[in-house]
C-alpha cells in the first residue's frame, strides 16, 4: 500500500476516534446535565448505568475510546513543545483537537460528577472524571516543575 494511502487512512481513523469519543462520552456528560430538568431515567445511557450492565458493549467501546484519547493527550503533554511543527500539519491539528476535546469533556465530566445527584451521573461519566483527574495531576505537576 502506498505511503500516502496509509497516511490518509490513519488521519481518517484518527478523526473517527475523536468523533466517537465526543459523541459517546460527551453524550454521557450531556445526559448527566439534562437529568435535573427531565428527571432521572430519561436516557438510555442512564438506564444502562443504573442497571449496571457491565457487559454492555457501549460501555466497553466508550471506555476504550476514553483510554485511547487520554493516552494520546498524556503523551502529547509529556513531550516538549515542538518549535518547527506547522500549525497546519494534520498531525498537529489532530493532537490539538484530541487535547481540547479531552480537556473540555473531562472538566465537564468532573463538574457533572460533583454537582449532579449520583443517580444522574452515568458510570461512563464517573469513569472519565476519575481518569481525567488522574491525568491532570502529573500534567499540572510537570508544568510547575518546568517553570522553575
Amino acid at each position: 500500500m502506498p505511503a500516502s494511502t496509509i497516511r490518509v487512512l490513519t488521519v481518517v481513523l484518527a478523526v473517527i476516534v475523536i468523533a466517537a469519543f465526543v459523541m459517546m462520552l460527551g453524550g454521557g456528560v450531556l445526559d448527566a446535565w439534562r437529568c435535573a430538568a427531565d428527571g432521572p431515567g430519561d436516557s438510555a445511557l442512564l438506564r444502562r448505568s443504573r442497571v449496571e450492565e457491565v457487559e454492555d458493549p457501549y460501555t466497553y467501546v466508550a471506555t476504550a475510546l476514553g483510554a485511547l484519547v487520554g493516552g494520546v493527550v498524556a503523551v502529547a503533554f509529556g513531550q516538549p513543545p515542538s518549535q518547527g511543527a506547522s500549525r497546519r500539519d494534520p498531525r498537529s491539528i489532530l493532537i490539538s483537537t484530541y487535547a481540547a476535546a479531552y480537556v473540555l469533556i473531562g472538566v465537564a465530566a468532573v463538574v457533572a460528577w460533583v454537582l449532579k445527584p449520583p443517580q444522574c451521573t452515568p458510570l461512563l461519566v464517573k469513569t472519565l472524571a476519575t481518569t481525567f483527574l488522574g491525568l491532570l495531576l502529573p500534567v499540572v505537576a510537570n508544568y510547575f516543575r518546568q517553570t522553575r
